[in-house]
């Protein structure tokens, strides 16, 4: 089979998550081989429906199993880190697990990689909100991080950790920051995980779509098409090892605007309301990226439109699943 990653072995942590299945999906239409490590975790994306239909090898395992670990990377010579508990809100309430397996868990996998396959690149996939309060500025790749809840805080130390180990020990590793991303197989039931797949929830069930006031605060949206093509360009090409690079969209939207466009191309309506005791806390404002080095580095940049990619989502959920 032809294509970038022809013959290729290719390792998922999380692949049965939502970024680890449309991952999975893309790598085998470049011609790899994969292979999916995941323990099935309640409450992170997961859904063993994900890849079904796809010829992925699907092992069962934690990434904090050093054991389970080094089996899986036998042979591999792309691993891409996805795996983690992602709902930010949560991590206030369950710190030492959030740390296990999000900080925990990555050292597992680097120091797997350095012990056992120190010479398959590495991909480690983190977030935008490391970046906590940006302000009225756009953020680049430099911008300082400040996040202001654990599960920020643990993806920090984690990728900087994944740096250190590729100049330490001399291994090609690549950080890849994503920010909101939406489209096929996300979760939609639970609005811990994701903003964006709470709403298209709510719109797939012709509900409302609630805004806390008043939802002008910007964010970078992503379809999960170009989120993934992103981190196999981040696989393959030099120009990204020891750097940290933003698969960030050239358009922001505000939140309101975002879920009007659900409405409109997926269902329900979207409502303006006041903001509940405690949400306010982790609330970082504007969130505007700068990625025109990243942009470089890949030699490519995002370029799905919200509105087509709202359509492709909810035309593919209306296939695939029923409605939440």
């Amino acid at each position: 089979m032809s294509g970038r990653l022809a013959g290729r072995r290719v390792l998922i942590t999380g692949g049965e998550g939502f970024i680890g299945s449309n991952l999975a999906a893309a790598c085998l239409a470049e011609g790899a081989i994969v292979r999916s490590l995941d323990v099935g975790l309640a409450g992170t994306g997961y859904d063993p429906r994900n890849l079904d239909g796809l010829d992925v090898e699907r092992l069962t395992g934690d990434i904090r199993d050093s054991k389970a670990v080094e089996a899986a990377l036998d042979g591999v010579d792309l691993v891409f880190h996805c795996a983690a508990t992602t709902a930010h809100g949560r991590s206030l309430k369950a710190p030492l697990e959030n740390l296990s397996i999000n900080a925990e868990g990555a050292l597992v996998i680097f120091e797997s990689v350095r012990a056992v396959n120190p010479t398959a690149t590495l991909v480690y996939v983190g977030t935008t909100t490391q970046l906590g309060p940006i302000g009225e500025a756009s953020a680049d790749e430099d911008h300082a991080q400040q996040p202001v809840e654990l599960y920020s805080a643990h993806k920090m130390l984690a990728e900087r950790a994944a740096l250190i180990y590729g100049k330490s020990h001399g291994l090609a590793v690549s950080a890849v920051r994503l920010p909101n991303v939406y489209g096929p197989r996300m979760a939609v039931h639970d609005p811990g995980l994701s903003f964006l797949g709470w709403f298209i929830g709510l719109g797939l069930r012709g509900e409302r779509l609630t805004v806390f006031r008043p939802g002008t605060q910007l964010r970078n949206i992503i379809h999960v098409d170009d989120a993934v093509e992103g981190l196999i360009r981040a696989g393959l090409r030099d120009e990204t090892r020891g750097q940290v690079t933003v698969v960030g969209h050239p358009a922001h939207a505000a939140v309101i605007d975002a879920a009007r466009a659900i409405a409109a191309h997926i269902g329900g309506e979207a409502a303006l309301v006041d903001w509940p005791a405690g949400r306010k806390a982790i609330e970082v404002g504007h969130a505007r990226l700068d990625c025109r080095r990243s942009w470089v580095r890949l030699g490519w940049k995002p370029g799905i439109t919200l509105a087509d990619g709202l359509a492709r989502t909810g035309a593919w959920f209306r296939r695939h699943r029923e409605a939440p």
